[in-house]
């Protein structure tokens, strides 16, 4: 009983709604994809920067030893580039993990094991080799391990950093792996419902509409052709197909009447022409009579 125009309106909104479903859906996990390969960039930018930090303690840590072993000061100059390196890299990672109190923390914790290792360690090994009458004593304590110690207390934190960074990039990538499935799963299932959709409003919209038509042009054919006893389907539907089912009734019924009158009207014409027959012969009758009684008279 809906119109055409909403019968329409309903298939056609139904595909378009399922479209933006599908495409909301889509969009909201391609934002969220597009979010995590930017953190993903960004962590591995934080990993990439905590081994240069790591790489610049450790030139630091080989100049030192060079030092040591040759008194040639040629050898701090490693020992000095890493220090800059080493601060200029701790100032990035600052900026890169600012929204990471957890992490924040650890790598104060690596400034403070470096600052421990410069001054407890590398500044008295320096200045002890540096001194001919201590050379050789500074050497013997460097030997029992007190700077690997901190060293390797430097490289227990950078391995934590890198584990955190690690489990974020395993979580983002656990979640982009879900955002990916949902996305395939909502585009299958919207092509699918799609699909249903198209084929129920097809079939809908063909029984609905075109056959109903269909018939309808077929009696317009056989009542064009003078066949009024046709039954006029779908007079009962108060779509648009209702309207002309009903009007092709009212062409039905007025070409039955129109039959009728012209029935009526020769019935008339042949009533009129008897009594102009039936007039004419008593004319005649006349006429021969009166011929007759004339005749009589002249005779």
């Amino acid at each position: 009983n809906l119109s055409i125009a909403r019968k329409l309106l309903i298939a056609f909104g139904a595909l378009v709604l399922t479209s933006v479903m599908v495409g909301t859906v889509n969009r909201a996990q391609l934002a969220f994809i597009e979010v995590g390969n930017a953190e993903t960039v960004h962590t591995y930018e934080v990993m990439r920067t905590v081994r240069r930090l790591a790489a610049a303690k450790e030139d630091q840590e080989t100049g030192l030893r060079g030092y040591m072993l040759t008194a040639d000061a040629k050898f701090l100059e490693p020992y000095h580039e890493g220090q800059k390196s080493f601060d200029t890299n701790y100032a990035h990672l600052l900026e890169l993990v600012a929204d990471n109190p957890a992490q924040q923390a650890r790598l104060r914790e690596i400034k403070a094991a470096s600052e421990n290792w410069n001054v407890e360690f590398a500044v008295p090994t320096i200045a002890g080799i540096k001194d001919p009458a201590t050379r050789e004593a500074t050497r013997a304590a460097m030997t029992e391990g007190g700077g690997k110690s901190r060293m390797d207390a430097i490289r227990t934190k950078v391995d934590e950093v890198q584990d955190a960074e690690r489990d974020l990039l395993e979580s983002r990538r656990s979640g982009l792996n879900n955002a990916f499935s949902t996305a395939n799963i909502a585009t299958i299932a919207g092509a699918v419902g799609s699909l249903a959709i198209a084929i129920v409003a097809g079939l809908s919209l063909a029984g609905a509409i075109a056959r109903p038509i269909r018939r309808m042009t077929d009696q317009m054919g056989l009542l064009a052709g003078g066949d009024k006893t046709i039954h006029i389907d779908g007079l009962d539907r108060t779509d648009e197909v209702g309207g002309m089912a009903r009007a092709l009734e009212v062409f039905r019924q007025n070409a039955i009447r129109a039959d009728e009158m012209a029935a009526e009207q020769a019935r008339e014409q042949e009533a009129k022409l008897h009594r102009t027959q039936v007039i004419e012969g008593l004319i005649a009758r006349f006429d021969s009579e009166v011929s007759a009684v004339l005749g009589s008279v002249a005779g």
